[in-house]
């Protein structure tokens, strides 16, 4: 039996006829030996029972009608690859069939019960009641992403899954770790914690207090305060010589150092708020897709059968509104204290 086309569950990585394969005896699962290894069992070791590994490479085609290239082997590309091809409505339309446990009939995508015996679909749908969020129809269940399969993917994202599986299935196609995220551009650190990027968000956080630091007020600042005190003074004593005396002195204690170390920090200032707008737009939704899959990996190695597994995709992923709220709580209450008058 050959591999050939299809993705090691572990590494999402195309197998060709040259790689060393390692199937799985209980399911029929195949791996990179190396991966094997590194794992330590099957990746689908949570499904193990009445789950069987099935064949899903399209039949390759001769000429100009291939549907992959050589250079896209190469490449190592995704099943996201075909799944975006405009003439590519039979293969679609395969990998959205399901097939029944308890007959075996092959049912369409939009199928809830099998037409054959009546029974439930099992996989899928306990993906799409528990994460709410994935149609089908617009994102197959069983395609590959990152080699881990889409409804796995929901259930672990939750809220806006279809949202974010079609921006990772885009990036694959693309071959690219670019993709815009208002959420991650806008909110920065509070949607790091909210979708559980916590390392991210601390250091985010971190680089925030140290460019604080650098930028705390200057002595142009500190003098124009102290000057403003002074003529604030000396106009309640309503002497106009007085208040004259004080702006006079203010104004001429402004030094060019001043001037220039003022400049500089409202430059860095600046510069790191909108640089980090920028990357985190731009770099939130790989972020995510890389915490994801190493997330999934991880649990994959922890559960020991079908509910512990959906269990811990749900318990370890999803989102975290309570750490964004303090944050935002913290943010607001420092920014009113500043104002209010002491």
């Amino acid at each position: 039996m050959t591999f050939k086309n299809n993705q090691c569950p572990v590494c999402g990585r195309t197998f060709t006829d040259d790689d060393d394969i390692v199937v799985c005896p209980e399911c029929g699962t195949p791996h990179h030996r190396d991966c094997w290894q590194q794992l330590g069992h099957c990746a689908n070791r949570a499904r193990h029972g009445d789950y069987q590994w099935e064949n899903t490479a399209p039949a390759e085609e001769d000429g100009e009608n291939r549907s992959r290239t050589d250079d896209d082997k190469k490449k190592g590309r995704r099943v996201a690859d075909l799944f975006f091809e405009e003439n590519d409505a039979e293969y679609n339309a395969r990998m959205g069939n399901w097939t029944c446990r308890t007959c075996g009939r092959e049912n369409p995508p939009e199928a809830e019960f099998c037409e054959n015996c009546g029974a439930s679909r099992p996989f899928a749908s306990r993906f799409r009641m528990a994460a709410g969020v994935v149609d089908p129809d617009a994102v197959p269940p069983n395609i590959l992403i990152d080699g881990i399969p889409a409804e796995e993917e929901a259930q672990y994202i939750g809220p806006g899954a279809t949202r974010y599986l079609f921006k990772f299935l885009d990036m694959e196609k693309r071959d690219s770790r670019l993709s815009w995220n208002w959420g991650a551009a806008l909110l920065g650190p509070l949607w790091c914690f909210y979708r559980k990027l916590y390392s991210v968000g601390f250091l985010y956080l971190v680089a925030t207090v140290v460019v604080s630091l650098i930028c705390l007020p200057s002595g142009l600042v500190r003098h124009m305060a102290d000057g403003y005190r002074e003529v604030l003074r000396a106009a309640q004593s309503q002497d106009l010589d007085a208040v004259n005396e004080a702006t006079r002195k203010m104004v001429e204690g402004v030094s060019e150092d001043m001037l220039t170390r003022s400049l500089w920090q409202e430059i860095l200032s600046n510069a790191f708020s909108i640089g980090g707008t920028v990357l985190f737009g731009i770099f939130g939704n790989y972020l995510y897709k890389r915490k994801i899959k190493k997330s999934i990996l991880t649990i994959r190695t922890q559960a020991s059968d079908m509910q512990t597994y959906l269990y811990l995709l749900a318990r370890k992923g999803r989102v975290n509104f309570i750490l964004p709220a303090i944050f935002a709580f913290f943010y607001l209450y420092t920014m009113v204290a500043g104002f209010m008058p002491t």
